[in-house]
């Protein structure tokens, strides 16, 4: 995501390297973020759309925050 303003949304689709037997449920966290200091922070990072082989992760952010990068983990569990 770079300089902007209004509502922003980074998607990336992540498959499991082994399918699950049920729907498993999906932690998501952030371990480092880089944003404008002069604006203020606004981020929601998710998981969306899971199933047995994978999930979308989600980054969204709006207004006038202004984000460099962010590195985002997770954990799938049954």
């Amino acid at each position: 995501m770079m300089d902007s303003t209004g509502w922003r949304e980074f998607k990336h689709h992540i498959n499991f390297d082994v399918k699950y037997e049920k729907k498993p449920q999906v932690i998501v966290s952030i371990n480092q973020l880089d944003n404008d200091k002069n604006k203020n922070l606004r981020i929601n990072v998710f998981a969306a759309d899971i199933d047995i082989s994978g999930f979308d992760l989600k980054v969204q952010t709006w207004d006038d925050t202004s984000i460099c990068s962010a590195r985002i983990a997770w954990f799938a569990f049954e």
